[in-house]
């Protein structure tokens, strides 16, 4: 969002930003469910869940205290909130090393379809896609609340 000159960019970035949660998500719980004992599962899952509920209060928070020392200057905050990305992608190259497995027997793949389901279900996840692609992060609207005067900068 840093390099957006217009709305089209910034929903291009956010439309990107959401894939890329939807294709990052299984290989971290598969990294994380390798990583830890089986006995110790949940409080892999667990720590996982507070560090991103952490993040979640974390960045917003310095994000705020950023636009005050570089005087609201947002593009200057979206480059900066680049660097923690940066970091674990380069961790992850660096120090992740894949554990060897022992051969086990192939289970046949399950079909991604909804042909099993009902008319309800369908309707349901066509309704759930359509609000998810309407919504939009609560910062666009502290944004345009700000340009129409209702919040002061």
């Amino acid at each position: 969002m840093a390099l957006a000159t217009g709305w089209q960019q910034v929903m291009g970035s956010r439309f990107m930003d959401r894939f890329g949660k939807g294709v990052r998500t299984a290989p971290r719980d598969a990294l994380i469910a390798e990583s830890a004992d089986r006995t110790h599962l949940a409080r892999a899952f667990s720590l996982h869940r507070a560090m991103d509920t952490m993040g979640a209060v974390i960045g917003p928070a310095c994000a705020f205290f950023l636009l005050g020392i570089f005087s609201n200057d947002y593009r200057k905050v979206f480059w900066l909130s680049m660097i923690p990305g940066v970091l674990a992608v380069l961790l992850i190259i660096f120090f992740l090393t894949e554990k060897k497995k022992l051969p086990t027997a192939h289970a046949e793949r399950p079909k991604l379809t909804l042909a099993h389901f009902d008319w309800r279900f369908k309707f349901f996840v066509a309704i759930a896609g359509l609000f998810a692609l309407g919504n939009s992060s609560d910062v666009f609207l502290i944004l345009r609340a700000q340009q129409v005067g209702l919040i002061m900068s």
